[in-house]
């Protein structure tokens, strides 16, 4: 290696940092190193402390194998490779040059050592998130060694100053992928429970932060989107939407505040049910301490077809009896029910009196506080101590 990688070109940098949220992780940092370093094989390895178990990311386009080598052979070797010529003397930030021979090696890395040629590595190991092992090594064949030479101390003071930075982006891409199944978790529990959320940021950027989210803008139906600013589609609720926005945003001797309101929708009875919450919202350039406004939104009628199948495997209704509660605990009366799933009346009743039985209730508010928690009573109501309650058309929620 020239005197001219004494420092890491910006490339390579660039390639080992894009590489946290590239499809195929850190090929173009392993293709810039098998170039830099002129090795045939360059692997990158993540040794687990618990179990020892061990992941490699390694660039086959970089392998240089004996005219006439099998395809599934050189597969073979570069999936087995890490774990078969890995140093025995590789400590913790340190870099070691090993020279492969049959006389350290056996099995089925002897077999490898002969057909493939290996004459050296340079090995690099340092520590990344949670203890875990980032192992980064460089292999030459003989016929390499021949026109190169084997690694120098200039390789491996190169060597050492490029693992850290492997390490860190290793650290960086574990914290981005749980941060995302966090969101997606979190994104899918709001469509699930019919909330659609909103994340505005200091600066009022307003983010989506679930598909109801941006289905409920879409819609202009009690709220939407103008200039990216959350806006109420009523004057009058916009008004006081806004003024908790700020609040929220900006809250007084720096107390968190939380705020509910109803929107008004255009020919619907039921509004939108509102809540903003304040909250501390870390700055990426300073210390100061700001914050952000979280908004979740209701429409009483929303429903997923997730809620649909979660109260049927819950109470083991029928895709019919399911339906039926859930509109009720909406608030709708049977009789519009009956007409919305067009049902007769003698029908409903049947339903009605089978979600009682299955959902061990006695009344409609223990069946709408059932629904609206989604939990199961402990307990079985005595069979001889249901009072059921009359079942005409014009049950409702209160009943």
């Amino acid at each position: 290696m020239t005197e001219q990688f004494e420092t890491i070109p910006d490339r390579l940098a660039s390639a080992i940092y894009s590489g946290i949220q590239d499809s195929s992780p850190w090929q173009a940092a392993l293709a810039t190193l098998q170039e830099l370093t002129r090795s045939d094989w360059v692997t990158l390895r993540m040794i687990s402390p618990a179990s020892g178990a061990m992941r490699s990311s390694i660039l086959k386009e970089a392998f240089v194998g004996e005219a006439g080598s099998l395809p599934d052979v050189q597969e073979q070797f570069l999936k087995e490779q890490a774990a078969e010529f890995l140093p025995t003397d590789l400590a913790l930030n340190d870099a070691v040059v090993t020279r492969w021979s049959p006389h350290n090696l056996h099995g089925r890395s002897l077999v490898y050592y002969q057909q493939f040629a290996i004459d050296t590595s340079l090995s690099t190991c340092v520590e990344s998130y949670e203890k875990t092992k980032c192992v980064l090594q460089f292999t030459r064949s003989s016929s390499s060694v021949e026109k190169y030479g084997r690694y120098t101390e200039d390789d491996l003071r190169f060597a050492k100053r490029v693992s850290p930075h492997f390490g860190r982006a290793l650290d960086l891409k574990r914290k981005l992928g749980n941060a995302m199944i966090t969101s997606d978790y979190q994104a899918s529990a709001l469509d699930n429970l019919g909330v659609a959320g909103f994340l505005i940021t200091p600066d009022r950027i307003v983010h989506s932060l679930n598909e109801l989210a941006e289905t409920l803008v879409g819609e202009k139906d009690g709220l939407k989107l103008i200039n990216n600013r959350l806006v109420a589609t009523d004057k009058s609720d916009d008004v006081r939407f806004q003024k908790m926005l700020n609040e929220a945003l900006c809250p007084s001797q720096r107390r968190l505040h939380e705020f509910g309101l109803t929107f008004a929708r255009e020919g619907c009875r039921h509004g939108l049910g509102v809540v903003v919450k304040s909250r501390p919202y870390r700055s990426l350039i300073n210390s100061d301490e700001d914050y952000c406004a979280l908004v979740f939104v209701r429409k009483p009628e929303s429903l997923s077809l997730a809620d649909l199948e979660l109260i049927q495997q819950m109470f083991d209704f029928t895709p019919a009896e399911a339906r039926i509660a859930i509109h009720l605990a909406r608030g709708q009366p049977l009789d519009e029910i009956e007409q919305l799933i067009n049902i007769r009346h003698n029908t409903a009743r049947a339903h009605l009196r089978s979600i009682y039985q299955k959902a061990e209730v006695s009344s409609m508010a223990q069946l709408i506080h059932l629904l609206a928690s989604r939990t199961i009573p402990v307990g079985r109501i005595a069979q001889s101590n249901v009072d059921w309650p009359s079942l005409d058309s014009n049950i409702r929620l209160n009943s």
